[in-house]
């Protein structure tokens, strides 16, 4: 019984390890800015630039924001979003490559920006393959019906961040960068449930 204790309890550290991930970009959140940001939603859609040194299966994202509410957890909200990578087209977002809709975990930093309050957003996807070396663009674009998702700023202004409306895009300008991550799952957590695995085979025989 002790040792089936241990594999679950390792099991579920293995599981903690799927949803933070390994992070392969970042660009830092800006905590001290005074702006919230621009909105994402279908009528306005933003895009943050980004690239990796290594080439990898992206699953999970991270990013800051608000929702254009003092208390938004409160408000019976939609936390939908929908996860989009563009190829790079001269500079700017060109062609969407890959589209994945997901709702995303909240979590509240207590801190306020403008008057907003900010919180963490943090999603898993099914994987999504990109080069190393190769300028991509990132959007999470919240298809809730209240469409008030504020995107915060990042720190890392080698970045450029865009908005479009109507095919066309447009510079941010002072509310770029965009602040997000993007993470794959750790190569331990694979090991770590293969082996839960074998043991669970091992018991039954």
């Amino acid at each position: 019984m002790r040792a089936q204790s241990v594999w679950i309890a390792l099991v579920m550290a293995g599981v903690a390890s799927v949803a933070n991930g390994q992070m392969v970009f970042n660009n830092p959140w800006d905590s001290t800015a005074i702006d919230a940001g621009g909105f994402s939603h279908f009528s306005q859609v933003l895009a943050g630039e980004f690239d990796l040194t290594a080439g990898a299966a992206v699953s999970d994202a991270s990013w800051r924001g608000t929702m254009f509410s003092p208390d938004p957890l409160n408000t019976g909200d939609t936390w939908n979003f929908d996860v989009l990578f563009y190829n790079n087209n001269g500079g700017i977002p060109g062609s969407v490559f890959a589209t994945r809709s997901v709702i995303a975990d909240v979590a509240d930093t207590n801190i306020n920006i403008s008057g907003e309050r900010v919180y963490i957003f943090d999603v898993s996807f099914n994987p999504v393959n990109l080069a190393a070396n190769t300028t991509y663009f990132f959007t999470a674009l919240n298809t809730g019906s209240q469409g008030t998702f504020r995107w915060n700023m990042g720190t890392d202004t080698n970045y450029s961040g865009w908005f479009g409306t109507g095919g066309s895009w447009t510079n941010l300008g002072s509310r770029a960068p965009l602040n997000f991550s993007l993470s794959i799952p750790t190569p331990a957590t694979a090991s770590l449930l293969g082996l839960a695995g074998l043991s669970a085979i091992r018991r039954r025989r």
